[in-house]
C-alpha cells in the first residue's frame, strides 16, 4: 500500500535551520518531534516495502523552496512565499 502526502510551508527558517530539522527528524531520540516519530513509526510498520528510513533535503534554488523528503512518502516543501 503506497502513500504520497505532500505539504507546502511558508516560514522564516534559513536553510540552516531546515537542515537542522531534518538531522533531528532522523535522530534516534525521541525529545524533539516525538509524535511525528511516533507517527511514521505507525506508518513503517503498515508499510514493510518502504525502504527509506530517513529525513533528505534538497534545495530548489530558482523557486526558493527546500524540500524535506521523508519515509513513507512524506514530502514538506518550505517556501519563502507561499502561492496558492
Amino acid at each position: 500500500m503506497g502513500m504520497n502526502f505532500t505539504a507546502y510551508l511558508s516560514h522564516n527558517l534559513n536553510e540552516k535551520d531546515i537542515t537542522t530539522l531534518c538531522n533531528e527528524l532522523n535522530s534516534s531520540g525521541q525529545e524533539r518531534f516525538p509524535r511525528t516519530k511516533m507517527f511514521i513509526k505507525d506508518l513503517q510498520s503498515n508499510n514493510t516495502r518502504d525502504i527509506r528510513k530517513e529525513w533528505l533535503v534538497s534545495h530548489d534554488e530558482l523557486g526558493g523552496t527546500i524540500e524535506l523528503d521523508g519515509p513513507c512518502g512524506l514530502h514538506l516543501h518550505f517556501q519563502r512565499e507561499c502561492v496558492l
